[in-house]
């Protein structure tokens, strides 16, 4: 009887923790990418709920640029009225009501095209979801912090320049010596 109460607590946590996250964000997007670069970020929900809610906001930091967002043209159907999708050069939303039919499974929800505008110590994409089912009840999801490493390929080329100068110059005094012209 002295074990029932610490099993019983131990199962709702267990309980608590596997249902915590029922419904999860998958954000498939490069790790690296290169000023002047286009890249894609596709969000995907893992959904192991009735979901009948959604917004899923997305703050892109000053050097980078949204240029175009793909969505779920399927959703957007069966949403009709309840669809928006509104996205600027830095931030966008997109949410959506189904009051007839919950989507309970996996689905795709969109991509966003961004273009590496330049170089920045702290370039991170925030995504940030929220879910709701028919009765209005919150579905906890994950929130995504994706941090990108820039890299400025000018900086690169300015440097490899500054070395072919190097050898370049080398080169000249060399033959300039050699063929007795001085330096």
């Amino acid at each position: 009887m002295k074990y029932i109460f610490p099993i019983m607590a131990i199962i709702i946590v267990f309980m608590g923790a596997s249902s915590a996250f029922a419904s999860n964000v998958e954000v498939n997007c490069p790790s690296e990418v290169n000023v002047g670069d286009t890249f894609d970020i596709v969000i995907m929900i893992k959904n192991n709920e009735s979901l009948s809610g959604f917004e899923c906001q997305v703050n892109v930091p000053d050097n980078l640029k949204i240029i175009n967002v793909l969505e779920n043209e399927d959703i957007r159907k069966k949403a009709s009225n309840y669809y928006k999708n509104d996205f600027s050069d830095r931030n966008g939303i997109i949410s959506f009501m189904l009051i007839n039919e919950p989507i309970k499974s996996d689905f795709y929800l969109a991509t966003i095209k961004v273009k590496v505008l330049k170089d920045s110590d702290n370039t991170t994409i925030h995504i940030t979801p929220k879910a709701a089912d028919k009765e209005a009840n919150e579905i906890k999801m994950n929130n995504i912090n994706l941090k990108l490493n820039v890299i400025d390929n000018n900086i690169n080329d300015n440097s490899k320049s500054n070395t072919n100068e190097g050898i370049f110059s080398k080169i000249i005094s060399f033959f300039k010596k050699l063929l007795g012209l001085g330096e």
